[in-house]
C-alpha cells in the first residue's frame, strides 16, 4: 500500500471514530435529559406488549390504531422504556429527514418543517406521524398500510391513490384483506375506536379539529390534488376531513405547505436559469 493510500485509510478511520464518538455522546445526552415520550409509555408500548403476548392491544386505553401499527414497535417494546423511547425519537427524526429528501424539499424549507411546533410535538411524545409520512414516499400498495395508521393524517392520500392509481385491485387488495383479517381477529377494534374517542379526549381536551366546518376546504384540496396530480394538496386535505385531530397531526398539513413552497422555489429557480441561457 502506498503512503497516500495509508493516509486516506487513516483519515477514513479518524472520521468514522469521530462520528461514532459524537453519536454516542448524543445518545448519552438524550438518555440523561430527553423526557420519555408520553404516548410511547401510556399507549404504544403497552399495546405492543399485549399484541406480542397474543392478547388484544385494544384493552389498552387510548390505543385504537390498526393492529399492524404495532409491528415496527416490537423490538423496542422489549427494551427499557427510556431507551426504547429515545431510539424511536431518533428514528422518527431520521424518517422525517428521509421523507424531506425524497420529496426534494429545499434545505431551508425542510429546516422550517423540522422546527415547527407540530413536528417537535410528534418527536417529543413519540407519536406516529413519521410512520404515516414514510408511507407517502412508498409505492401505494405498501404506502397504504402506513397512511392508514392514522386516518386523520393519511385518509385523503388513500383516496387520492384510489382515484389516480391505474391498478386499483392490485394496489388496494392487500390492505383490504389485512383490514378484514384484523376485524375478524380483533373484534373489539372498531367498536372501541368509536367508544374511546370520548374517553381519550379526542372530542375534548386534545381535539382541535374544525369538523365539520372545514370539510368543504378538505374536499377542495382533495379535488385539486386529483385534477392537478399534485399529492401535496392531498397531504393537506386529511386534517380538514377528520372529525377529531390532535395538534401533532397537523404536521402533515405543514409538510404539504412546505412541499408546495419548495416546488414553487424550484420552478422559479429553473425559470431564472433558463432566462440566463
Amino acid at each position: 500500500m502506498t503512503t497516500l493510500g495509508k493516509r486516506i485509510r487513516v483519515r477514513k478511520w479518524i472520521i468514522i471514530t469521530v462520528i461514532s464518538v459524537l453519536v454516542l455522546l448524543l445518545l448519552w445526552f438524550e438518555y440523561l435529559y430527553l423526557p420519555i415520550g408520553v404516548d410511547w409509555v401510556q399507549w404504544f408500548r403497552p399495546a405492543t406488549l399485549e399484541f406480542i403476548s397474543g392478547r388484544s392491544p385494544y384493552t389498552i386505553e387510548g390505543f385504537f390504531n390498526p393492529p399492524w401499527t404495532l409491528i415496527p414497535f416490537i423490538p423496542f417494546a422489549f427494551l427499557p422504556e427510556r431507551i426504547g423511547s429515545l431510539l424511536l425519537v431518533d428514528i422518527g427524526l431520521l424518517c422525517f429527514l428521509y421523507v424531506l429528501y425524497r420529496l426534494k424539499i429545499r434545505p431551508i424549507v425542510a429546516l422550517l418543517f423540522l422546527l415547527f411546533p407540530t413536528t417537535l410535538v410528534v418527536l417529543h411524545t413519540v407519536n406516529l406521524e413519521w410512520l404515516v409520512m414514510l408511507g407517502l414516499v412508498m409505492p401505494p400498495q405498501i404506502g397504504l398500510f402506513f397512511v392508514l395508521i392514522k386516518p386523520q393524517v393519511g385518509i385523503a392520500m388513500a383516496i387520492y391513490w384510489l382515484v389516480v392509481t391505474p391498478h386499483k385491485i392490485k394496489t388496494f387488495l392487500p390492505v383490504v384483506l389485512a383490514t378484514l383479517i384484523s376485524l375478524a381477529v380483533f373484534r373489539d377494534w372498531l367498536p372501541k375506536m368509536v367508544i374511546r374517542g370520548n374517553k381519550t379526549g379526542y372530542y375534548g381536551t386534545f381535539d382541535i379539529s374544525f369538523f365539520p366546518y372545514l370539510v368543504p376546504l378538505g374536499l377542495v384540496l382533495l379535488v385539486l390534488a386529483i385534477r392537478k396530480h399534485k399529492d401535496s394538496f392531498a397531504y393537506m386535505a386529511s386534517p380538514f376531513l377528520a372529525p377529531y385531530i390532535g395538534a401533532n397531526s397537523y404536521s402533515i398539513l405543514i409538510l404539504g405547505l412546505c412541499k408546495l413552497w419548495s416546488d414553487h422555489i424550484n420552478i422559479a429557480h429553473q425559470a431564472g436559469e433558463e432566462e440566463k441561457l
